[in-house]
């Protein structure tokens, strides 16, 4: 049997990458591998989860000046919420929505929110096809809620794209020319063609 460089067989060598190039992780894993390998963490004891905790302190918004009050993922949401109530039951169906600039700012604000949460919660999703094992307790609930919140993506392109076109201006006009083979290439073939 051969021995490689790390004084290890070739197949544990080839075990060993095929593990380090997986695309997923357990969190289990993550931790056992940071409290083995890392000596900042040496003041952890040992029923510490860095990982874990890491999710339960920074479920927080991110405070986008100082003056701004920290607010947890979800009271951000329900605040963002409260001022767009009113746009969402109750709006003028003949009012430009695109024209009220404090709706659409209060929408906006409202979705990256929500925005900020599905991009906080990414990590944790597995694909179906994953091969680790899954904790059905937590899985169960995450990817119905997961599956809810990635719907917010195409909605958040359809808003921005109403949200910032152009009021319509009938001052736009139609160019027409005589020959429709203007400027239809350069070819040798088509010169005469192209010619006004």
């Amino acid at each position: 049997m051969g021995v490689g460089k790390k004084g290890l067989s070739k197949k544990q060598e080839d075990e060993i990458e095929k593990y380090l190039k997986q695309a997923y992780y357990s969190i289990s894993e993550i931790e056992d591998a940071l409290l083995d390998e890392n000596e900042g963490l040496n003041h952890l004891k040992s029923g510490d989860t860095p990982i874990t905790d890491y999710f339960k302190t920074h479920f927080k918004a991110a405070k986008k000046e100082t003056t701004d009050k920290e607010f947890d993922f979800i009271s951000n949401i329900k605040a963002k919420y409260s001022c767009i109530k009113e746009i969402l039951e109750q709006y003028d169906e003949n009012k430009k929505l695109y024209q009220d600039q404090k709706a659409i700012d209060n929408i906006k604000f409202f979705l990256d929110a929500l925005m900020e949460l599905l991009h906080f919660v990414k990590p944790l999703i597995l694909p179906k096809d994953a091969t680790l094992e899954k904790d059905d307790n937590f899985y169960g609930q995450f990817n119905i809620w997961y599956e809810q919140l990635n719907h917010l993506i195409p909605l958040y392109n359809k808003v921005r794209n109403y949200a910032t076109q152009k009021p319509y201006s009938i001052e736009k006009f139609k160019l027409n020319f005589e020959n429709s083979t203007l400027l239809d290439g350069w070819d040798i073939n088509s010169r005469s063609l192209n010619t006004y």
